[in-house]
């Protein structure tokens, strides 16, 4: 069972089944834009006050798109979708090679993307989501990054 609340985030309802409970959870969405070309940096998407302490973030889905000819650099380098930690939970990866290009409107990512660990397990406790550039990208197209989470207490994954 699901609710609106006002600030238009979605709420899942507590459930209760022969013993087995899941801890009330928050389901959502996020949509930051203009995300600009320059050197190895990173965006918030969901920031660290968002998720309680005993929480995680887990990614249900996502979606980038640009609004013109994608961002250049050297190498293989490639941009993520990854936690706060000191060392990041990734749960997405794209190369370079395979970030959205369009000259008309929006185009989702058709290309490959490496899954990480963090879609299995979901981010650390008490931690967001950033979409971090792996290098000094080159290019005048702004990227719109849109991600589905749900931030579920740790424990809501043990069941009795």
């Amino acid at each position: 069972m699901l609710h609106t609340q006002a600030d238009g985030r979605t709420r899942k309802a507590v459930l209760s089944l022969n013993g087995q409970t899941d801890a009330q959870q928050l389901i959502g969405s996020v949509r930051v834009s203009g995300i600009a070309a320059g050197a190895s940096t990173v965006t918030t998407i969901i920031p660290d006050a968002q998720v309680p302490s005993t929480h995680k973030v887990h990614v249900i889905s996502w979606r980038i798109t640009s609004d013109g000819v994608i961002w250049t650099s050297g190498g293989s380098d490639s941009v993520t979708l990854q936690d706060t930690t000191g060392t990041p939970i990734v749960f997405l990866t794209i190369a370079k090679a395979n970030l959205p290009t369009t000259t008309v409107g929006h185009t989702p990512v058709l290309g490959t993307s490496t899954k990480g660990l963090g879609l299995a397990t979901g981010g650390g406790l008490g931690k967001g989501i950033v979409f971090a550039q792996g290098a000094t990208f080159s290019g005048a197209a702004l990227l719109v990054v849109e991600v589905v989470y749900e931030i579920r207490n740790a424990t809501a994954d043990t069941f009795r």
